[in-house]
């Protein structure tokens, strides 16, 4: 029922990320932009940013050529970069959150107006089993205005901690040591343009 989001990984992430080359395809935001890739787009396009593998090693193991494997990863690469593939810059990104969780609690609208991108959208998985929005919140407005809501309706022992999720800065809430959410961003031009909140119980018990 409604939107899928990957699965958030918070510690476990050091162990996956020992085999991986390059740590970003595993983010959040590339999982999820994975989404318009083909099966094979896919698997060519993890193993080969991911692990580095060499086209004849990918195409024994999806079944095909390396003629074939060359194309499937151009395809690939070319629809990622389509979707607005995100700039991962940790440091950046962390500051830029921080500034906006502190302006958004401090009610200083015209200052988070200046970390969101006019055309942002906002994600929500609760797996049917906690209420989320049905589908994508679309423009900075109406993301906003949703934000405001979640956070008028907070739990009042609930705390937020920025943690590091699939590799990326997000932040992590928790009520009574329980994880409630987290939220993840999608940069682009020093603006958060993506917004992604996993809900869903069942997905994330990977974060303590």
């Amino acid at each position: 029922m409604g939107e899928w989001l990957p699965e958030p990984i918070g510690e476990a992430f050091s162990e996956i990320e020992k085999s991986i080359e390059n740590k970003d395809v595993l983010s959040l935001v590339y999982l999820k932009l994975m989404e318009v890739l083909s099966p094979n787009e896919r698997a060519v396009f993890l193993l080969k940013e991911g692990f580095h593998l060499s086209y004849s090693e990918i195409a024994s193991l999806i079944d095909t050529n390396e003629v074939n494997c060359r194309k499937l990863f151009s395809r690939a690469k070319k629809k990622v970069t389509m979707e607005k593939a995100p700039q991962f810059k940790v440091k950046e990104n962390r500051r830029v959150i921080e500034e906006f969780i502190q302006a958004f609690e401090l009610g200083e609208m015209e200052k988070v107006l200046q970390y969101v991108g006019p055309d942002v959208t906002l994600y929500s998985d609760g797996g049917g089993v906690v209420k989320a929005a049905i589908r994508p919140i679309l423009a900075r407005d109406r993301v906003l205005l949703f934000l405001q809501g979640i956070y008028a309706k907070r739990p009042e022992t609930i705390e937020f901690e920025i943690e590091m999720v699939n590799g990326q800065p997000s932040i992590v809430s928790r009520v009574d040591g329980r994880v409630l959410q987290v939220i993840s961003f999608h940069f682009s031009s020093h603006q958060i343009q993506g917004i992604y909140i996993m809900l869903n119980p069942a997905k994330l018990k990977h974060i303590d």
